[in-house]
């Protein structure tokens, strides 16, 4: 049920769940997290109407570029402005085009910046009011609630993690067992000469509508050809991305105007990134990675011999750097109920059976724990690892990485 009250955003009760927005004040009562490092990268409008409508709202100002039809005027200002012929005709009469607008909330308050990070509500609410002004100013006879929100990308930058070890994690990542319907995209590297593989990892659910993505936004960067003081900004920073299409926002948003799902969507990013993240993999990404040396250690020290056995046999296995734990699994056991011991005696370890392969690296903390979703605990490995004698690898124990601002 939706109230309207005197300020621009309306008050918002969705299944009980009370959401006040009034000016520069916030209670929330989402069960959820009051502050994150979770933010809003870009969102898409879009505006289903005539080619002939689009012309005339846009002033005949579209030009063709790289085969699309768009407007630069407004990018310094957050706004690219796009025209598209949608993939199916139209029933309803609105027309068989849209008119999509690519936003950068960043961009409305400050022109200047590459970060991309408003983390606080009031500005986040700015950058909105200041949108519908633009809106407004821009087209003639529509507003912000007359568009429909197409895709929303929810970002955190992890940063203070070496680049080495970001490709670390990122082929750890493409060697893990994906959950059912979740699959690798593999579009970009199909299609890009210099794909680097080490740089970026894209998982998609397609009944979800959402893709999960992490990658090395300091290469990106480079590749992207920003200058020199944004490159030092980004350096040691690994993003994670979920990017979410209209499907998806369609499930999270039922109901609501344009507004309340563009702050729906805001105010749960980072619930929204957990969710969707902790569903990914097979397995358990709560576990720390260690050397394979350090993983025959322990095994050999803390199981019977027979289990030892078959612990190793499948480290042995994935410690090519191509090796993925799944043909591993399928190569070594020809029964199910034995394939998934395997991965519960590493449980029980305490470590994952994916062995790093940076061979100056002894010790990485969980997926979970640097993407922000674990509470980074010292587990028995770390301590052990770090206090051998004679020990010369680095141990990335990411709380101890973390920047001082960083939660």
């Amino acid at each position: 049920m939706l109230y309207k009250n005197n300020y621009l955003f309306p008050i918002v009760l969705i299944d009980d769940n009370k959401l006040f927005l009034n000016n520069n004040i916030l209670k929330l009562f989402f069960g959820g997290i009051l502050i994150s490092n979770y933010f809003i990268h870009t969102f898409e409008l879009s505006y289903r109407t005539t080619l002939k409508k689009i012309l005339e709202l846009t002033d005949h100002k579209l030009v063709e570029i790289n085969g699309e039809y768009k407007s630069l005027k407004y990018v310094d200002s957050g706004i690219t402005i796009m025209c598209i012929r949608c993939k199916k005709e139209a029933k309803d009469g609105k027309g068989n085009y849209k008119l999509i607008l690519i936003v950068n909330p960043s961009r409305l308050t400050d022109a200047e910046t590459y970060s991309n990070n408003i983390m606080c509500l009031d500005d986040f609410e700015f950058a909105l009011r200041k949108l519908e002004i633009i809106i407004g100013s821009i087209f003639s006879g529509i507003e912000l609630n007359d568009f429909k929100l197409s895709r929303v990308d929810l970002t955190n930058d992890i940063r203070g993690v070496p680049e080495s070890i970001i490709q670390e994690y990122i082929m750890i990542m493409r060697r893990s067992s994906l959950s059912t319907g979740y699959k690798l995209n593999s579009d970009l590297e199909k299609n890009t000469d210099d794909f680097r593989c080490e740089d970026s990892f894209n998982v998609y659910n397609r009944s979800q509508g959402a893709e999960f993505v992490v990658y090395n936004k300091h290469r990106a960067s480079m590749d992207q050809g920003y200058p020199q003081e944004y490159l030092n900004y980004f350096e040691d920073t690994m993003r994670v991305e979920l990017r979410c299409s209209r499907r998806y926002i369609n499930k999270k948003t039922k109901g609501l105007s344009t507004v309340e799902a563009i702050l729906l969507m805001y105010l749960n990013r980072e619930e929204f990134v957990r969710e969707f993240y902790t569903s990914i993999f097979k397995y358990r990404t709560d576990l720390c990675y260690i050397s394979k040396r350090w993983q025959k250690e322990f095994i050999k020290k803390s199981f019977s011999p027979k289990r030892s056995e078959r612990m190793i046999d499948t480290i042995e296995k994935l410690s090519e750097s191509s090796a993925h734990l799944d043909n591993a699994l399928y190569d070594s056991y020809n029964t199910q109920k034995t394939r998934t011991k395997i991965p519960s005696y590493f449980n029980e370890a305490g470590f994952s059976p994916i062995p790093i392969q940076l061979k100056t690296v002894s010790y990485m903390s969980s997926l979970d724990t640097v993407i922000g979703f674990s509470d980074g605990k010292k587990d028995l490995c770390y301590k052990i690892i770090k206090h051998s004698k004679g020990r010369k690898k680095v141990i990335f124990r990411y709380e101890d990485f973390r920047i001082p601002n960083d939660r």
